[in-house]
């Protein structure tokens, strides 16, 4: 018999969930250290976690 492949759904999960930790993250560094560098890397991530989750 041959054995059905599981397929891994916590990597796709816990990839999402690191983009919206380092949007949150990236506007709070924003925020306290009045450094567009956060900024950018929040419009970033937030970009990905938009086109991944609406694909």
């Amino acid at each position: 018999m041959k054995k059905d492949k599981q397929s891994m759904t916590s990597i796709p999960g816990l990839a999402l969930l690191g983009l919206l930790a380092t949007g949150v993250i990236g506007i709070w560094h924003t925020f306290a250290s009045f450094n567009a560098l956060g900024l950018i890397a929040a419009a970033i991530s937030f970009g990905i976690l938009a086109i991944v989750s609406f694909m």
